[in-house]
């Protein structure tokens, strides 16, 4: 099996991720774009195929279920985050 090297300065989802998404998008009637994950990253080929996108960040042991809430709509998380998304990796 070849090695598959990530590098940290690239910003995008490895092109693995986003055809995997994409394919889920040709069958799924709505899909959701759900990023676990500790650092920004910037997914544009998927924009037009994903209904909704939550960025997560590190949510820890409990994140499984409050991640599922939010999902089924049975929460409404509103919160602000010192943080910003990105528009390319020139950023």
């Amino acid at each position: 099996m070849p090695a598959i090297i990530l590098l940290i300065d690239d910003r995008a989802l490895p092109i693995a991720q986003i055809n995997f998404a994409m394919e889920v998008a040709k069958v799924a009637k709505h899909t959701v774009l759900v990023l676990v994950q500790g650092r920004p990253r910037t997914f544009q080929p998927l924009l037009p195929h994903v209904e909704a996108i939550l960025y997560a960040y590190l949510p820890g042991p409990a994140g499984g279920p409050a991640i599922a809430n939010i999902i089924f709509g049975l929460v409404n998380p509103y919160v602000f985050f010192a943080t910003m998304r990105m528009n390319g990796d020139a950023h």
